[in-house]
């Protein structure tokens, strides 16, 4: 898990575990502070490093988030192709989201239209949104469109980010993936 990362024991070297110290430092910085409150100086910090370590790992505060956001993007993917059906795959994403907490208050911050992180969240989306397009394809005489789908995963992700940032209580996961699919089988799908 990403907010778990133990300090690197050695802050000089380029090594993966400084990058990882830096990474769940990151993380919870980001979920306690936010993306723009939260310094680089204080992530270091968090990390048992130096200010120097994040810079030899990562070139910018947008870079260091770019790259929160693709470890997220991958366990989320990985997570998701694990799921048998749909309402585990909803649960997933939700767990996976809070996992990654400090991603997701970031993400409301700095993905305005015409940024890098703007097409990440995009390519995520589409990405799974073809996930569970594909994935509802096999129920009898019912197909989800492409278009369908990217709304079933915007509602999903508003969800996500109004409980990170605190705009709504935090509910359990099951609950809201049985709700969505009841969103499913009563709107969305069309034959």
């Amino acid at each position: 898990m990403p907010g778990t990362s133990q300090p690197a024991t050695d802050p000089a070297d380029g090594s993966q575990s400084t990058r990882d110290a830096l990474l769940g430092a990151g993380m919870r910085t980001f979920a306690e502070h936010g993306f723009t409150r939260s310094r680089l100086a204080d992530i270091a910090k968090e990390a048992g490093l130096t200010t120097g370590a994040f810079y030899r790992h990562f070139a910018s505060k947008q870079d260091f988030y770019a790259a929160l956001f693709e470890a997220y993007g991958d366990a989320l993917q990985e997570r998701l192709n694990a799921c048998p059906d749909l309402l585990s795959q909803f649960e997933a994403w939700i767990v996976v989201s809070r996992e990654y907490r400090g991603v997701i208050r970031a993400s409301a911050e700095v993905a305005l239209p015409g940024t890098d992180a703007a097409e990440l969240r995009r390519t995520l989306r589409d990405a799974c949104a073809t996930l569970l397009a594909r994935h509802l394809q096999g129920m009898p005489s019912w197909r989800l469109t492409h278009g369908s789908a990217v709304m079933l995963v915007d509602t999903l992700a508003q969800t996500i980010l109004m409980e990170a940032a605190g705009w709504i209580p935090e509910r359990d996961p099951a609950d809201i993936a049985r709700a969505l699919e009841r969103l499913v089988q009563r709107g969305l799908y069309v034959r």
